[in-house]
């Protein structure tokens, strides 16, 4: 059994279970000396009722741009890798939302991010999970269709 960590919205209830790979592989890129830039992905995975289950996460690519205090995702990249991943689990694990990195402890969305986020879920009509990996912690939030931002808290590890 694999860890699992989950992530709880309160109202409107919602679950975010992020498995241990996935989790791994944002740990590795937490901005922990002066000189690391920020990194970022898409989340991949599947929606279960109105809960998600982040089974992947891609990894910054060279056609990136990445400096300390910002991150540029290169969509044509990051969409090769989500396809593949949606092709081998037989269109079962696709697209949930983004992740990137912050130089801080405790993660909070810039404008820049919510304002991001929200005209994201108002183009795709879909709710989405966004994560902001920190120095210390990752942070959590759940988008509604409308664009509405709700953070997301940590509430357990568990083995499945």
């Amino acid at each position: 059994m694999s860890p699992v960590v989950i992530f709880k919205v309160e109202t409107p209830l919602r679950l975010i279970e992020v498995s241990d790979a996935a989790w791994r592989t944002l740990r590795r890129y937490r901005q922990r000396t002066i000189d690391s830039t920020e990194a970022g992905g898409v989340i991949l995975g599947a929606r279960r009722g109105p809960h998600f289950e982040i089974v992947a996460v891609t990894e910054p690519q060279r056609s990136d741009r990445r400096s300390r205090r910002s991150f540029v995702r290169r969509a044509l990249a990051h969409r090769r890798l989500a396809r593949k991943v949606w092709q081998e689990s037989e269109r079962a694990h696709g697209y949930l939302g983004e992740w990137h990195t912050h130089a801080e402890p405790l993660p909070t969305p810039s404008y820049t991010d919510s304002a991001g986020w929200r005209k994201l879920a108002k183009q795709l009509h879909e709710p989405l999970v966004h994560l902001i990996v920190g120095t210390h912690q990752i942070g959590a939030w759940f988008c509604d269709s409308s664009g509405l931002l709700f953070p997301a808290a940590p509430t357990a590890c568990t083995s499945r």
